[in-house]
């Protein structure tokens, strides 16, 4: 349960493609509590670097998230993000659909949440 502002940010990829034919990435950042968009990235390659300084540039204004939450794709494997969360001993979590479990992955006080 989200009772907050910043308790928990979610962070997800989408992707499609114009006309033409020509894909694109959509990243999106939101604050769980108010579903605010704090951050979308739009473009035809969203590099590891773009997300680490997309998520610094919001956490410069908005300080960091409790935990943030993300699915199990790819784009979240072990990546300069989650070593940026290590280091920045920032807690984060997967989404599990099967169920909505929420398993937190690499935090300093790591507890399952359900």
């Amino acid at each position: 349960m989200v009772d907050q502002q910043n308790s928990t940010w979610s962070m997800d990829f989408m992707s499609d493609a114009l006309i033409s034919g020509r894909r694109f990435k959509v990243f999106n950042l939101l604050d769980d509590f108010n579903l605010e968009a704090l951050a979308i990235e739009v473009d035809t390659s969203l590099q590891e670097e773009r997300v680490v300084r997309v998520f610094e540039q919001v956490v410069s204004w908005r300080n960091k998230p409790e935990r943030i939450l993300v699915d199990n794709g790819p784009e979240f494997t072990p990546t300069k993000f989650v070593m940026w969360c290590e280091e920045h001993h920032q807690s984060i979590g997967s989404l599990s659909c099967q169920g909505c479990l929420l398993r937190i992955a690499a935090s300093s006080d790591s507890r399952p949440v359900q």
